[in-house]
């Protein structure tokens, strides 16, 4: 009989939907859960209440699989006031400091458990940044130098700490931008979003948080619907790099679903319109390294780091298979005697 069809070695699994982060952590560190998830910050939460600690090291009962698929961006508006100026968004891409969110959000006593990434297509898929293009610099000074030159064309000035006034001192003062994310926030992406609003503040940019449901979200339907600035992150339903990320993030044929960030480019639309049936693979890698390149230089996403999958899992339980886009095969799973240190 095929793996994928053998008969269930545990008759019955029970699934928990919508667990509070709370009771994910109790369930599990009392073995009433078999498998559990929590954001890497809740590690510590995690492990100091486990019941078997004193026998069992941290690292037998985390499971890491490594980089995963799907993306973690900032979506950039790019058809409303002010995310729809270039220069914009590349001092926004600039003021990030994306090692220390990697550090702070992905990474847990020397353990990675996230990586950085230039997209649109995530680095398990093929056809990955072809022309090797780096994350954006973090470089403050020259995220001010876009800025001011945003300010000049959009009639806007920022405040830097320092007192100084950047852009057009003539026009109007930069009002406080939203970010909007996902209801409710994990602990992870406070963090995250902590960082950002604080490298913000650095070249004079305010923000605040807005956090929504998917029901709102939903109404997002036109550019001028939808917010300035988006948190979120795209996951392919098939392992189609061009399909699924590529032309889904950027092509104006997905205004209303994947293309967030509301980009509307002619050579963009122009390559789309046929790269994701091209069979050549030297033309597919040529098409998306001319769309990097294009996004890259428009900046509508902001890349950052994105987490590896992972989990916790009791030290007995053992035949979990995980496949990113069908999740766990719940039949090979069975448990083993497995007796304390």
């Amino acid at each position: 009989v095929p793996w994928v069809i053998a008969p269930a070695k545990i008759p019955n699994i029970i699934i928990e939907y919508g667990a509070s982060h709370t009771d994910r952590i109790e369930e599990f560190d009392t073995n009433q859960a078999q498998l559990s998830y929590v954001s890497i910050p809740s590690f510590n939460d995690m492990y100091d209440g486990y019941e078997y600690k004193d026998w069992v090291p941290f690292s037998s009962i985390l499971e890491n699989e490594g980089p995963g698929i799907g993306g973690n961006f900032i979506r950039l508006n790019t058809q409303i006031f002010p995310t729809n100026i270039t220069d914009f968004r590349l001092a926004i891409a600039h003021a990030i400091n994306y090692s220390a969110i990697l550090d702070s959000v992905y990474e847990f006593n020397g353990t990675a458990l996230g990586q950085m990434y230039v997209g649109p297509i995530t680095p398990t898929l093929p056809y990955y940044n072809p022309n090797h293009l780096p994350v954006y610099s973090y470089n403050v000074s020259l995220a001010e130098q876009y800025l001011s030159k945003a300010g000049i064309e959009g009639g806007f000035y920022v405040i830097l700490p320092n007192g100084s006034l950047i852009g057009d001192t003539s026009g109007s003062q930069l009002q406080t931008i939203p970010i909007y994310t996902t209801s409710p926030i994990p602990p992870s992406v406070e963090t995250e979003l902590a960082i950002i609003r604080s490298d913000l503040a650095q070249i004079g940019i305010s923000t605040s948080i807005q956090a929504v449901t998917p029901a709102v979200t939903r109404t997002w339907t036109t550019p001028q619907s939808a917010p300035a600035i988006r948190l979120g992150g795209w996951y392919p339903d098939w392992p189609d790099p061009v399909f699924q990320e590529l032309l889904v993030m950027t092509s104006v044929q997905y205004w209303d679903a994947g293309n967030g960030a509301w980009l509307n480019n002619s050579a963009l639309n122009s390559i789309m319109n046929t790269l994701p049936w091209e069979t050549n693979a030297q033309q597919i890698e040529k098409g998306v390294a001319e769309a990097y390149n294009i996004t890259y230089e428009l900046a509508p996403y902001i890349w950052l780091p994105i987490s590896y999958t992972y989990w916790f899992q009791q030290p007995y339980l053992r035949g979990v298979v995980y496949n990113p886009f069908t999740g766990y095969y719940y039949n090979l799973m069975y448990y083993v005697n497995y007796t304390l240190p």
